[in-house]
């Protein structure tokens, strides 16, 4: 199996798991607001980027365009619109420095037309050969990408993950610092063997190694980033179900100590669902959190000791 077949079935797993949660999402009419419909057009134009990684599907797209690096061209326009749509996304979770975003809002844009100027004059004018055009917007692109990277989509994530809360948005920003740090080794390694490319110089090779390995790592991380983490919550259930019996019998013995009369409302719980336990384990915890005073008072009283 050589390397073009790993990227391949990558990405297949990557559109799976797309498909999969847009159509979970249609179901659910989770797309019906700019929100959410952003979001979506960031995956869309994240996952393009990834299938053009594919080289056999770069090769055609370009022999279709008469061997221009048309699928260059796409890929970076696509990658581009990417962190167009993430720094926007990000807007809205952290503030940000006006003077960063402002460069941002301008440069960004700039950068895609940039890349389509040149590919339309070189077109035209044929400067450049095809390989030197496609290492010149390579290299642009990479260079844009990695200065994105290092002064604002890192920063900003790594202070969601330092705020962050709830253990499994902790585990979704740590992964999408790990994507970031093996994007900007991509991009400085791309970056790099765009250099190599336009000087014919002989690290050529070293870089195109360090390009090819990280591409593997991104998909990997992204595909991690979109699985749907559902399919493996019925693994927990034996812990979460040995945890509600622990519970109640804390429960019991807390009431029979408190002697309280407080009226008991005995919620039903479908031991078969997942949801209904972790549910059931929330109330008790409250049950017990609500007797833990009384207790303490009547510890003193009679000098018991729990």
């Amino acid at each position: 199996m050589n390397d073009q077949n790993v990227v391949l079935m990558l990405n297949g797993a990557i559109w799976l798991f797309f498909l999969y949660r847009l159509v979970r999402a249609l179901q659910h009419r989770k797309i019906t607001g700019p929100a959410p419909l952003q979001a979506w057009l960031l995956f869309l134009s994240c996952y393009l980027t990834a299938i053009l990684i594919y080289e056999p599907l770069a090769a055609q797209v370009d022999r279709l365009f008469g061997g221009i690096p048309m699928a260059m061209l796409l890929r970076t326009i696509m990658m581009l619109l990417t962190a167009q749509f993430y720094f926007m996304a990000l807007r809205r979770l952290h503030p940000l420095k006006i003077s960063a975003a402002t460069v941002f809002t301008v440069a960004n844009p700039g950068v895609m037309l940039l890349c389509l100027i040149l590919f339309v004059i070189n077109t035209g004018s044929q400067l450049l050969t095809y390989t030197q055009l496609d290492a010149l917007i390579k290299g642009i692109r990479d260079l844009a990408m990695s200065l994105w990277v290092v002064t604002i989509f890192a920063p900003i994530t790594w202070q969601l993950w330092h705020l962050e809360q709830l253990r499994p948005m902790k585990i979704h920003r740590t992964l999408s610092l790990i994507f970031l740090a093996v994007f900007l080794v991509q991009t400085l390694g791309g970056l790099g063997l765009s250099v190599a490319t336009l000087q014919q110089a002989d690290s050529r090779s070293f870089f195109d190694t360090i390009d090819r390995i990280s591409k593997y790592g991104c998909l990997l991380l992204l595909l991690a980033l979109l699985f749907p983490y559902k399919w493996v919550l019925p693994l927990l259930y034996p812990r979460k179900l040995y945890t509600l019996f622990r519970l109640a019998r804390l429960e019991q013995y807390m009431e029979l100590r408190t002697y309280l009369n407080r009226p008991l409302v005995k919620v039903p719980v479908n031991l078969w669902r997942l949801e209904e336990i972790e549910l059931a384990i929330y109330q008790k915890i409250i049950a017990i959190l609500d007797m833990y005073s009384p207790l303490k008072a009547y510890n003193r009283t009679y000098n018991f000791k729990f």
